[in-house]
């Protein structure tokens, strides 16, 4: 069985009382692919844009995640998602 992960892979800022981290890696299909990928095959479905780092792509090599269905979009940005953009 396969399973399809469709959502954000977005970049993450992260503040905590312990420190802070800017452009992480984040978003749901991001979390989910990763969290699936423990029991079964997974293949993500999302778009990025120019920005999203190789470092992340990288980060999402797991021989049983197939990251083809990640889209770049050519003069596009990655979704962001922090303090300063959440929205309550």
């Amino acid at each position: 069985m396969t399973m399809l992960v469709t959502g954000w892979v977005a970049l993450d800022d992260i503040e905590t009382p312990f420190g802070k981290a800017e452009r992480s890696l984040g978003g749901s299909a991001t979390a989910t692919a990763l969290a699936g990928a423990l029991f079964t095959d997974v293949r993500i479905l999302a778009v990025v844009g120019e920005d999203f780092p190789d470092a992340h792509r990288r980060k999402l090599e797991h021989p049983h995640i197939d990251t083809a269905g990640i889209k770049t979009i050519e003069g596009g940005k990655t979704s962001v998602w922090g303090p300063a953009t959440a929205t309550t």
